[in-house]
């Protein structure tokens, strides 16, 4: 999927969204999308540490050196330009923005996740 607006041609849409819940089904990245929805840039390195943090459950400036880096290289190879190439992020060097379809993942998040609590508490 590219970064045009599949939502636009009803015949794409059913495959872009597919696509979409494809992406949005790895936790990293659904990670990255709820950090770049408050955000208007931020970089892979405060993203990382973010992650981490969060993964460890230990402030950012706790996090061990080496969990940091494998996920700053998680991140920067696989997650952060799978979600640019969809069109989720805007990914360049080191700094990510929101893209096009970052709200529409929101929604999908919001809309999904009160769903996923329910299965888990049973």
């Amino acid at each position: 999927m590219n970064s045009s607006n599949p939502f636009t041609e009803p015949h794409k849409t059913s495959e872009a969204l597919s696509d979409l819940f494809g992406l949005m089904s790895v936790e990293r990245r659904r990670k990255v999308v709820w950090m770049m929805w408050s955000k208007s840039s931020s970089t892979t390195r405060e993203l990382a540490k973010e992650i981490a943090a969060q993964e460890q459950d230990v402030a950012p400036d706790k996090v061990a050196h080496d969990d940091y880096h494998i996920l700053y290289n998680n991140l920067s190879d696989h997650h952060l330009p799978a979600l640019h190439d969809s069109g989720v992020i805007e990914y360049q060097g080191h700094t990510v923005r929101p893209g096009p379809h970052l709200q529409t993942c929101v929604v999908m998040l919001g809309v999904t996740r009160p769903i996923v609590w329910i299965f888990e508490t049973d």
